[in-house]
């Protein structure tokens, strides 16, 4: 057996596993704040729904891309919760490859390492809500563009990098960890990322632009709410 088909066969048993450990999800109802997305996007037409998820009073939560994704999906599935779901184990074991294919990266091309790293991902009970919960789609997707911003930061292609992490910030305000994330991924000693986060700072300012303007309108929304 070659390694290219020992690590396609682990590839394999990880999304195997993952589909078991979630086998319960398909037909599990909304729950909590699942009904406040999907009956807020439900009624509204899309130019209607383009100005409630850029509107900064429309909630104390600044998610635009969420307003999106829920809206979008209301469409296509209906609220019965098996499609949501399925969209959200597919957000999910993405990020677990993502995550693979990052060790893989920084490991030395190392595939047994990167299989570990993904099912610990797919497998571990930590991102358990984000997963069940629909509402919890933001977590896994704004996971999804950390993600990429880091493959594109690693491959140094910084407005790609710039640009994953501005849909991050319009997906979740958390995502603003993405910025450290960078910084300690500068300071990996591996050739292939060593002294990027410092030895470079017009890149890594170019790429801090986002979470800056970010902040200045999560400021000016919450200013203009408390007057």
């Amino acid at each position: 057996m070659t390694h290219r088909t020992t690590i396609l066969l682990g590839a394999l048993a990880i999304i195997v596993l993952t589909l078991l450990a979630y086998r319960a999800l398909p037909p599990r109802p909304f729950a909590a704040d699942d009904f406040q997305w999907l009956l807020g996007a439900r009624t509204l037409s899309f130019d209607e729904m383009v100005r409630s998820a850029f509107d900064f009073n429309q909630s104390h939560f600044f998610r635009p891309l969420v307003w999106v994704v829920f809206w979008t999906q209301e469409k296509l599935f209906g609220i019965t919760p098996h499609g949501y779901h399925a969209v959200s184990l597919v957000l999910h074991l993405a990020n677990a490859a993502l995550v693979g294919l990052l060790v893989w990266r920084l490991a030395r091309h190392s595939g047994q390492t990167a299989l570990l790293a993904a099912a610990l991902v797919a497998l571990h009970p930590a991102p358990f809500e984000a997963v069940v919960w629909v509402s919890a789609q933001s977590e896994l997707l704004a996971t999804l563009w950390l993600l990429l911003m880091l493959h594109a930061w690693v491959g140094q292609r910084v407005l790609l990098a710039s640009l994953f992490l501005a849909l991050a910030l319009l997906t979740k305000e958390s995502a603003i960890i993405g910025l450290p994330l960078l910084v300690l991924l500068g300071l990996w000693h591996h050739p292939e990322v060593r002294g990027q986060g410092f030895e470079h700072r017009p890149s890594f300012g170019a790429l801090s632009s986002p979470g800056v303007a970010y902040a200045g309108l999560s400021w000016a929304s919450a200013t203009g709410r408390a007057r």
